[in-house]
């Protein structure tokens, strides 16, 4: 599901422990040119809706930073061609 909110240039909020994450590159302020998600250290309520108010407040506040932080969630590749020649890279 993460997979494709990327494709449609949506920005998954997520916790490190769930899904794909470790594939992610979570916003954390400073990063606008690489984050393509926010993330969380645990999915525990208070952590998720801070992370959201965050997000909503960058969304509203900070619209060009949201828009690159969306573009990079859309240009977001992982077709099967592009993960399996990264593997034979790392086990080369």
């Amino acid at each position: 599901m993460i997979l494709k909110a990327l494709a449609n240039g949506t920005v998954p909020l997520t916790s490190h422990d769930l899904g794909c994450a470790d594939l992610l590159a979570p916003f954390n302020g400073d990063n606008i040119s690489d984050a393509n998600a926010i993330l969380v250290q645990d999915p525990w309520p208070d952590q998720m809706l801070r992370s959201l108010r965050m997000g909503l407040d960058l969304y509203s506040n900070e619209r060009s930073q949201w828009d690159h932080l969306a573009s990079n969630a859309a240009a977001f590749e992982f077709s099967w061609e592009h993960s399996a020649s990264t593997y034979l890279q790392w086990i080369s």
